[in-house]
């Protein structure tokens, strides 16, 4: 999962981890981060700023999450916005 997903950054590691073979679930900020990171190659984009994070990472990974890398502050890192906190391998926070 990538938070923050419609930045420089953001837009870069949504890239980097669909070349890895990765399964990316991304939040940009708006509509249009969202549709930003989905032409980035993200698998599902949400509006970060209104929709459920908790609810769309539980759809995209059902067993929890294997990766996250958090590039907005506050409440990124919530058990609220990883789906319940289930992240079963790394979490990298940069903000």
């Amino acid at each position: 999962m990538k938070r923050g997903g419609s930045g420089g950054v953001g837009t870069l590691a949504v890239q980097f981890a669909k070349l890895r073979g990765a399964r990316v679930l991304a939040t940009g900020s708006g509509l249009e981060g969202a549709e930003l990171v989905r032409e980035m190659g993200a698998d599902m984009a949400i509006d970060g700023k209104h929709e459920d994070i908790a609810e769309a990472a539980r759809r995209v990974a059902p067993d929890g999450i294997d990766a996250i890398l958090a590039l907005a502050g506050g409440e990124a890192l919530s058990a609220h916005s990883t789906g319940s906190g289930a992240v079963a391998g790394s979490l990298t926070r940069t903000g």
